[in-house]
């Protein structure tokens, strides 16, 4: 990565918040602190304006990942990566309304991550 994206995590399961941030940070990314809730992420979103928002789907609070990201795309653009360990087609097909990055089934491939990255930085590096 030529410059540090900044990554906002969202998952409320403690080890793979924890090891999605190891990984972004090995990729030079600034992931900072993971946060568990939908309203924990909206807050976060004002305060960091992050470039990329990793935002699973099932939350541990009465807003859900999709619900979240909506309120946060209303007030700023950002990148979106879904996360989710369902398959369920409506509540994929609600997520993809919000235009995200891409919608990842867990468990999945870091690789994956990677090359998604490489990409948002190119194109930010393009609008310079």
């Amino acid at each position: 990565m030529k410059e540090k994206l900044k990554i906002l995590i969202v998952e409320d399961e403690a080890l793979s918040a924890i090891v999605l941030g190891r990984y972004l940070k090995n990729l030079g990314c600034d992931g900072g602190k993971p946060v568990a809730t939908g309203r924990e992420a909206i807050l976060r979103a004002e305060e960091l304006g992050p470039d990329v928002i990793f935002m699973d789907i099932r939350l541990a609070d009465d807003i859900d990942g999709i619900e979240a990201a909506r309120v946060i795309l209303e007030k700023r653009a950002t990148k979106i990566v879904f996360m989710s360990a369902y398959t369920d087609t409506e509540i994929y097909h609600k997520a993809m309304t919000l235009n995200p990055l891409t919608y990842l089934v867990k468990p999945f491939e870091f690789e994956t991550i990677g090359e998604l990255l490489e990409s948002v930085d190119a194109n930010q590096q393009k609008n310079i």
